[in-house]
């Protein structure tokens, strides 16, 4: 982690995961474990890619029945801030803290649904089970 500031905790659901395309942005953090949401009130969807043409991006948005599963990292208030321009906060995502399964809380990055950007009629990577939607890019890594 970077800078002297206290650490939060962030659920990541999606393309920041490790493994996945934007994971690099992350990768500084401090993985904590698999987590998932404690309330079942969300909805996951897919969208095509605004910076990655040809793949699909996951939001997650309030008002569904699912719990959302994905990783917990500890990081500090700087990379925070880097992560919230990423997801760019107040314009297509807001940062709300919920509670998890396991105890505690987490930031998660919810999308602000826009006539622009609706989601796809299917959901390829969307994976439920026993509630819970998790997500995994379909395609493989794009070659370096």
């Amino acid at each position: 982690m970077t800078g002297t500031s206290a650490p939060a905790c962030l659920l990541v659901y999606g393309t920041l995961q490790r493994g996945e395309r934007n994971h690099h942005l992350i990768a500084g953090a401090h993985y904590l474990a698999p987590a998932e949401t404690a309330e079942a009130a969300f909805t996951l969807c897919v969208y095509g890619s605004v910076s990655t043409p040809g793949r699909v991006t996951p939001a997650i948005s309030r008002g569904g029945t699912w719990r959302i599963g994905g990783e917990v990292y500890a990081l500090d208030q700087d990379l925070l801030a880097v992560l919230d321009r990423f997801e760019r906060v107040g314009l297509d995502y807001d940062r709300e803290g919920v509670p998890l399964a396991s105890g505690g809380t987490a930031w998660l990055y919810l999308h602000r649904r826009t006539a622009q950007r609706q989601p796809l009629a299917d959901a390829p990577g969307r994976l439920l089970a026993d509630g819970c939607a998790t997500w995994r890019d379909p395609l493989p890594p794009a070659s370096a």
